[in-house]
């Protein structure tokens, strides 16, 4: 918890309640539905991309019409 609780002090009030808990998600598929206007994609991301994304990038998809 120390890491999280450096980046969101203010969550530092809900640790000690009995029902706090941290999740860690394992996705094994990933569904997108986002986009605007012309520039929009929906549709099943590939896993192996989508595992390459590190906060500093952006995941960029070619879309054939």
């Amino acid at each position: 918890m120390t890491c999280f609780g450096e980046k969101h002090p203010e969550a530092k009030y809900w640790w000690g309640f009995n029902d706090f808990k941290f999740y860690v998600l394992h996705v094994k598929a990933c569904y997108y539905v986002g986009g605007y206007g012309g520039m929009n994609y929906i549709g099943w991301l590939p896993m192996n991309e989508y595992r390459q994304v590190t906060s500093s990038t952006t995941l960029e998809f070619h879309i054939q019409l």
